[in-house]
């Protein structure tokens, strides 16, 4: 490409020239001003040039990258997440921003990016998501003065990493993350994940095409399904290939579990894409085929039919409050008595009997009801006897 032509109402345009075209793999962000009448700042995500105009060869290991959302703060910060392609089995170091010390250090099957920009596309910070093939970020909203970020679906092991920290059991899963919008540290995670319990294809998707709505302590985002998976003290079924359900669900800020609601829609085709919230509603988009139910709405369509569902509930407009579960006081077991006493009542003698290792060095001592001491004699082991007879009743 020699050159991108900008076009704004078919009127006004210009022309940008690139310097330091790659072939593929590097990602470029343009910053217009607000009318697209000029072109302000020019950066390339990856510092370095990945691939050679004249050679067609990059970095090693690096097949392609991509980029799948970019947003912004109320201080004109930019967040931009995406994924690397990698070559199994190639280590390869990709330079966000060398005099910053930023950069990406990838492997295996790829990575999944965070860049965040100040308003002058100069870098702030760098992160990355491991956790094998496809794993993805997918999207990412700021809100709260916190910044979410969709990710997951990774297959090739049941674990991810971000910034040091081990997210466990999230193969084939969704994966929400809650981040310090300043330094890209996690706060809190959320995910979906497979029931892995004797399915052929279990499987959480967080397509590339999926996007969150971050609202009032609540965080939704549409999901496919393949098999099993349990949420929020739910579970849906699907069968195996080729057969994929869809869905959404909802976490809190947290992570916590809150709902999943099935659309009951098994086409392979169906896709699930923007999710939103507004007031009391929360509205979904996306493609679907054949059959698929929408609360108490069944329908079935022949060919491809694009959706808006709307779900309306008024928690929506309070902040939801997450509730830890309150302990049950498990009972405790009584003391065993130091010491037994028979018969009890008594017409005059008494058999004491003391539980104690320390028996030997044990007194004995009888109180009448004002407490006042009547009777004391050492205890002998393993019993003593206590004539009661002389003293007065009571």
């Amino acid at each position: 490409v020699s050159a991108v032509r900008i076009m704004v109402d078919g009127t006004r345009s210009f022309f940008y020239y690139p310097e330091n075209r790659p072939i593929k793999t590097n990602n470029k962000l343009l910053k217009f001003s607000p009318h697209f009448d000029s072109l302000l700042e020019v950066r390339y995500l990856m510092q370095s040039r990945l691939d050679s105009p004249r050679t067609g060869l990059g970095m090693p290991g690096i097949n392609n990258s991509w980029i799948y959302c970019i947003t912004s703060d109320p201080e004109g910060n930019i967040y931009v997440v995406g994924h690397i392609d990698m070559s199994g089995g190639t280590d390869t170091i990709v330079p966000i921003d060398s005099t910053q010390g930023l950069s990406l250090h990838l492997s295996g099957l790829g990575s999944s990016f965070l860049v965040k920009y100040d308003s002058h596309l100069q870098p702030v910070f760098a992160k990355q998501l491991d956790g094998g093939i496809n794993s993805g970020f997918n999207h990412c909203v700021v809100k709260d003065n916190d910044l979410f970020v969709l990710g997951g679906q990774g297959s090739s092991g049941p674990d991810f990493h971000y910034d040091n920290e081990i997210m466990s059991d999230i193969s084939r899963g969704a994966l929400l993350l809650r981040l310090n919008k300043n330094d890209g540290s996690l706060i809190s995670y959320g995910k979906a994940t497979p029931c892995r319990n004797n399915e052929s294809w279990p499987g959480v998707e967080s397509k590339t095409t999926a996007t969150i709505a971050v609202n009032n302590n609540r965080v939704a985002t549409q999901i496919g399904i393949l098999g099993n998976v349990a949420f929020a003290g739910d579970t849906i079924r699907v069968p195996e290939s080729p057969y994929r359900g869809r869905g959404f669900i909802i976490w809190d800020y947290e992570g916590h579990q809150l709902k999943i609601v099935d659309y009951h829609a098994p086409h392979p085709d169906n896709k699930e894409c923007g999710t939103l919230f507004t007031d009391s509603s929360l509205y979904q988009c996306g493609l679907l085929i054949g059959e698929a139910t929408f609360g108490d709405t069944s329908f079935y369509r022949l060919h491809s039919n694009g959706y808006i569902a709307r779900y309306v509930d008024t928690a929506f407009l309070h902040p939801y409050v997450h509730h830890e579960p309150v302990a049950v006081p498990q009972p405790v077991a009584p003391a065993e008595p130091f010491f037994t006493l028979t018969p009890n009542p008594t017409d005059g003698k008494v058999i004491v009997e003391v539980k104690s290792d320390k028996s030997g060095d044990a007194t004995i001592a009888l109180c009448d009801a004002t407490g006042r001491e009547v009777l004391k004699q050492k205890a002998l082991v393993p019993t003593t006897l206590l004539d009661l007879s002389k003293l007065p009743a009571g």
